[in-house]
């Protein structure tokens, strides 16, 4: 279930993303995008809520998918952000869109999709109704 949304994300890690920047690079310098507080650095946190979603789609599914939906909203403003950071002196230039950026977006896409459309087919104990853990009325 999460191989599709997994080789995205692995594509867009090769692929130019913004300019001529390849995803891998702007995944490692993305922390300090966030360190001096560019609009960059708040999307870059995605990447751990769909961390965090891989890892947890099948030990407990209904917050993976709430994981990987906060992944897609997090990642959204992207669309808007027209800069980057060009240099060392806070200098900017246009950004530009590319092939990698769209893989990474869809890898977030397709997961949430997945998680959701599974739905009840991903249950896990955490999932499970109070009487069904706990039969015959019986709390422990």
């Amino acid at each position: 279930m999460v191989a599709v949304p997994l080789l995205l994300y692995l594509a867009s890690l090769v692929l130019p993303v913004v300019n001529d920047i390849k995803g891998a690079y702007a995944l490692l310098g993305g922390f300090f995008a966030f360190i001096l507080r560019d609009a960059w650095g708040a999307v870059w946190l995605a990447n751990f809520a769909f961390a965090a979603a891989i890892i947890l789609t099948f030990a407990r599914p209904r917050l993976a998918r709430w994981l990987a939906l906060a992944a897609v909203a997090v990642a959204s403003p992207s669309f808007t952000i027209h800069t980057i950071i060009a240099n060392e002196g806070g200098g900017t230039t246009r950004a530009t869109l590319s092939v990698g950026f769209y893989l990474w977006y869809a890898a977030f896409v397709a997961l949430t999709a997945l998680l959701f459309a599974a739905g009840r087919a991903l249950r896990s104990p955490d999932d499970a109704p109070a009487q069904a853990r706990h039969p015959e009325g019986q709390r422990g």
